[in-house]
């Protein structure tokens, strides 16, 4: 190809493996990788990078074939812009001397590469990126050989689509059972957040004790799902500690209520383990909690995970004891602690304390206090918006927000709320959880303290209150 000795063909069985290779892998990142693995190893490439493309600002962004940041750049830019552009192969052994060069593109260690080799990666028209290879060798590549690597690099294009769709799924999953765990949190205002708290921790923990990605998923649903019981309470769980200490009555009823919900859903094969990991919130290693009496590796590691990172956060933020009051970050790691072997996992609660995994947690879901207003909207019984008041915000965090407010509102109302922060503007449906007299005077003479949980929010695409929350979804 390029009047030098061409290298010899690609066996079969190589290209074989190296198929099979790409379409085992998993999620987006493992395609991709496999594929620059399985090309270099063809290639016998001595650098190789993937750069997607991204249809929203029509450029690519990846790392350079000589390594370091990433850098974002628009198709048609360079020659790996050029083939994002053209969606046509490109294989040159002076790519230096090419018209579309260009240095900051498709450089390499501030020299240009040779035997450069850039395929895009298409599947039915869409363009998901292009992968670059480089070698430095003195002989061409022939084109059997390179040509193998555009087969391979179609067959990524396949993979990476069903990857995306799977990502999709998993998503579209996570969220829905995000949204119907936040919806039961919500209906009191002890337990608001909780699912959300829980949740996060677990994936972290999870993480830590090294989870592939269906143990994970199959964690973050039942986390967002272990609550789902309560879905048929009328009065809100016991004190500090609940998750150990009852052994029947309305604590039973909401965990036979959960496995009946629970069992009517039809989950696949990676997702089986979700109910037996949701309902272990109240046992114990040791054999002595219910509803199983489930003791030591009876229990899936994503139940014995899960049992901490619930009971941390009910320790945490529900109130208990004859005072009421929370338990501080010891008291609950200490219970935890004391626990351990017993109630707890040893293993888990080890990698829980020698990780601090609660302290990021912590920091996400505290309380800032911050200068701004926020207009409240309560709704009527029909659902409709009454006039929107302003109010000045005490303090706020991920899963809701304190004002002060010169009237009362009832508890557990729906509100429609635009949050103006200083460099931004936030919407929200909130549920009135708490209201309190503020401080100075005899039933609300110095106003009323009133906490909302949020349901929802997002930024405002416009000012005002009114409708349904529009902005664009932020998670919670």
């Amino acid at each position: 190809m390029f009047g030098r000795r061409a290298r010899d063909p690609v066996a079969p069985e190589a290209f074989h493996a190296a198929l099979l290779e790409i379409h085992r892998a998993v999620g987006v990142e493992g395609v991709r990788a496999a594929l620059l693995r399985v090309g270099s190893r063809i290639l016998e490439a001595e650098h190789a990078s993937f750069f997607r493309y991204e249809p929203k600002w029509r450029d690519l962004a990846g790392v350079p074939l000589g390594g370091g940041e990433e850098i974002r750049f628009p198709a048609g830019q360079g020659l790996l812009g050029w083939v994002a552009e053209t969606r046509a192969p490109l294989v040159t052994k002076r790519p230096g001397r090419e018209k579309a060069y260009l240095e900051a593109v498709d450089g390499l260690d501030g020299v240009p590469p040779r035997n450069l080799v850039v395929l895009p990666v298409v599947e039915l028209e869409r363009l998901h990126g292009v992968a670059a290879f480089e070698n430095a060798a003195d002989e061409a590549l022939g084109e059997e050989t390179t040509a193998v690597v555009a087969m391979l690099a179609e067959q990524a294009a396949l993979a990476l689509a069903r990857a995306e769709h799977r990502e999709e799924d998993r998503k579209l999953t996570l969220s829905m059972a995000a949204a119907f765990g936040g919806a039961v949190d919500a209906k009191f205002a002890s337990t608001g957040g909780h699912s959300r708290r829980t949740t996060e921790l677990a994936l972290r923990l999870g993480e830590a004790m090294g989870l592939d990605e269906d143990a994970l998923g199959a964690l973050a649903i039942a986390s967002s799902l272990h609550n789902v019981g309560r879905v048929d309470s009328t009065r809100p769980p016991e004190g500090a500690g609940a998750p150990r200490m009852g052994t029947g009555g309305a604590t039973s009823h909401h965990l036979l209520v959960g496995e009946a919900v629970l069992r009517n859903i039809e989950f696949p094969p990676c997702l089986a383990g979700v109910p037996e990991i949701a309902l272990a919130c109240h046992e114990a290693v040791d054999g002595s909690g219910y509803p199983r009496g489930a003791r030591g590796e009876e229990l899936s590691i994503g139940a014995r995970i899960l049992m901490v990172a619930c009971a941390f956060d009910h320790l945490r933020f529900m109130p208990g004891g004859g005072d009421g009051a929370r338990l501080t970050d010891e008291e609950a790691l200490a219970h935890i602690r004391e626990n351990a072997g017993r109630l707890y996992d040893a293993a888990v609660v080890r990698v829980f304390d020698e990780q601090r995994l609660w302290d990021s947690e912590k920091r996400r879901h505290a309380r800032i206090e911050v200068a701004s207003a926020v207009e409240v909207s309560l709704y009527d019984e029909h659902g409709r918006p009454g006039p929107s008041v302003e109010n000045e915000v005490l303090d706020i965090s991920e899963g809701g927000l304190q004002f002060r407010s010169a009237s009362s509102m009832p508890v557990w109302a729906l509100a429609h709320l635009v949050i103006r922060l200083p460099t931004d503007s936030i919407e929200a449906l909130a549920k009135i959880a708490r209201v309190v007299p503020d401080g100075d005077g005899p039933s609300g003479a110095g106003g009323w303290r009133i906490g909302v949980s949020f349901l929802w929010y997002g930024r405002t695409e416009g000012a005002g209150g009114g409708g349904a929350p529009g902005g664009r979804r932020t998670g919670n």
